[in-house]
């Protein structure tokens, strides 16, 4: 007769049959990621996904200089299944030039978002006939300007693509006269002053003791096509694991996170829920 188990083998028995079990993850999700910047976004998101059954594996694309072309090409070549970082500009851009056949889930978040500051006036309403307004001179920020004055009503605008090929010569109705001067980016901070309104990307602002959430007085949103989304190819769109993961994203922690790791300079603009 064999001896009777101990006290002890009964304890660890009855452990591993009632030990918590983490998920089984039936499938992977490859994310590129540009290590440093999305990566706490990413783990957290992943954690949860985990728990569904998908287990995220982050591919770090940051030591290449184009860090958008490359994970345009990287998604186009299945090397990654979805990113957070490619703007909506880039996915129609690489999808008319090279067929890269790119899909957006939505807008992610607005890094360096543009927006309107002022020492004189509350809103960009306040404009007066003539006013000045200062804008980068660089193409893609003075782009984003002009896009925001259009929006605001301010300015009538061509219809241009890339957007980044917009310039002063594309606008098309100024009802109220403004005076709108290309500015070097660097020297924008000196404008504050005798500026009624001047244009400044989320990574300027240090110079000039400005936060995009406290201070803009007309900033980019969701629509912008600058806005980073949730890209990946079509055909993989109607996926479950993408709408996974996208329900693990977009919550209020995570919206919090990003506000609080970059204090505006990335501006969460995916809605939560």
């Amino acid at each position: 007769m064999p001896p009777a188990p101990t006290l002890l083998a009964v304890a660890v028995a009855a452990a591993a049959v009632f030990r918590p079990r983490r998920a089984f993850c039936e499938e992977t999700l490859i994310l590129g990621t540009l290590k440093d910047f999305e990566d706490l976004f990413h783990l957290k998101a992943a954690e949860s996904l985990e728990k569904e059954g998908v287990k995220v594996a982050l591919k770090d694309l940051s030591g290449n200089s184009a860090h958008e072309d490359a994970l345009c090409l990287a998604l186009a070549n299945g090397d990654i299944e979805l990113s957070t970082r490619v703007t909506l500009e880039a996915v129609k851009l690489k999808n008319r030039d090279y067929g890269a056949g790119l899909a957006s889930l939505g807008p992610s978040y607005l890094t360096g978002p543009m927006g309107f500051y002022s020492r004189r006036i509350g809103t960009l309403d306040e404009l007066g006939e003539g006013a000045v307004v200062a804008v980068p001179n660089d193409p893609e920020s003075r782009a984003r300007a002009l896009l925001l004055l259009r929006d605001s009503g301010k300015i009538g605008l061509n219809d241009v693509f890339p957007t980044t090929d917009l310039t002063l010569s594309d606008i098309v109705s100024n009802p109220l006269n403004l005076r709108i001067e290309e500015v070097p980016p660097e020297d924008l901070p000196e404008r504050l002053e005798d500026s009624d309104a001047l244009a400044l990307n989320g990574f300027m602002l240090n110079y000039a003791g400005l936060k995009p959430l406290r201070d803009a007085i007309r900033l980019e949103g969701a629509d912008s096509p600058f806005a980073s989304a949730f890209v990946l190819r079509e055909a993989d769109k109607d996926k479950p694991k993408f709408a996974k993961f996208l329900k693990a994203f977009r919550t209020r922690e995570m919206a919090d996170l990003i506000l609080s790791k970059y204090d505006g300079r990335v501006i969460p603009v995916f809605p939560v829920g």
